[in-house]
């Protein structure tokens, strides 16, 4: 029985996949990162987001943590 290989042209591509990267495939307990949504972001009248409050809500964070 031969050892197994990956195709003919994609050993570059299969030799990247870090050992990190096949334990968390392996791993049955692995959780994917979950995305929370804090708010909506209102659209500007050219209908881009407007990120003034949330830029505003980031500096008072930051002042809070140099604290």
């Amino acid at each position: 029985m031969s050892a197994w290989a990956p195709p003919v042209g994609e050993a570059s591509r299969w030799s990247a996949i870090s050992p990190a990267a096949c334990a968390r495939v392996v791993d049955t307990m692995y959780e994917p990162a979950r995305i929370t949504f804090v708010d909506e972001v209102p659209l500007t009248d050219a209908g881009k987001p407007d990120r003034t409050p949330l830029r505003s809500r980031a500096a008072q964070a930051y002042e809070v943590s140099r604290r």
